[in-house]
């Protein structure tokens, strides 16, 4: 690949992210730990208008979310390292409203791009590009249901593309504003 062919790939990407982030219709902080590892996060979501699927009492949702990524080993001093991470997840959620809260559960599967294959001398992930699974539920309450506050458990892998395929699985709190 020819030199300007990078620098306008690499241009591109930042500008398709900025535009994704305007047409976002909720952003989300996320904090985590697992697997000798920290994980803290930002996510822009873009919501799709129409329920998928429609119950009696629940509905079937789907939005997807555009995240950035940052983990941090907690091996010892000599052996730590940081991941930054860029990734898309298409999620689905189940919901239902009882007008004062949203309670729901929702699972995903994307991928993920790390800056590096190393988290620590004894956990390496052998490739940049990674699947990313996660599953979890919340609630949404507050003013047009505004505000959210959920649990998942995500796991990142390269899927057994190439090995060691040291993956890594967090605990993850999220905290979400919906201005959309």
């Amino acid at each position: 690949m020819d030199v300007r062919r990078f620098l306008a790939a690499g241009t591109a990407l930042p500008l398709v992210w900025i535009a994704q982030f305007a047409m976002a219709d909720s952003i989300a902080l996320s904090g985590g730990a697992g697997n000798d590892a920290n994980i803290a996060g930002l996510t822009w979501q873009i919501d799709k208008d129409d329920p998928l699927k429609q119950f009696r009492e629940s509905e079937l949702t789907g939005h997807l979310e555009f995240g950035l990524g940052y983990v941090q080993s907690r091996a010892p001093a000599q052996d730590n390292n940081a991941v930054s991470a860029i990734g898309a997840t298409p999620v689905l959620r189940l919901e239902s409203s009882d007008g004062i809260t949203t309670p729901f559960v929702e699972g995903g599967i994307g991928v993920r791009f790390l800056s590096d294959t190393h988290i620590s001398d004894t956990r390496t992930t052998s490739t940049a590009f990674q699947f990313g699974e996660l599953i979890g539920g919340g609630v949404r309450f507050g003013p047009a249901q505004s505000m959210e506050v959920g649990v998942r458990l995500e796991h990142v892998s390269n899927g057994g593309i190439k090995k060691p395929n040291d993956g890594l699985t967090f605990a993850v709190l999220r905290l979400a504003y919906h201005y959309n």
